[in-house]
């Protein structure tokens, strides 16, 4: 789904990428717990080199990696 999202926009920020999971997210969980899942789900993409950041770290947009 995140790629999909990127492959529609060359880079989406963190909000976009919430506003795109969290009802996909199973409502099981707490919305602390979702937000937790969102951040593990983004670091371990960007640990294969899937996803970049770019720009500072409050505004900083994920990007596909090349």
């Amino acid at each position: 789904v995140i790629v999909d999202a990127f492959l529609k926009n060359t880079e989406a920020s963190r909000q976009d990428i919430q506003n795109l999971l969290l009802d996909k997210v199973s409502d099981i969980l707490t919305s602390d717990q979702k937000m937790n899942l969102i951040t593990n789900l983004l670091q371990d993409m960007r640990k294969e080199e899937k996803i970049n950041t770019s720009g500072t770290t409050r505004g900083e947009n994920w990007v596909l990696h090349k």
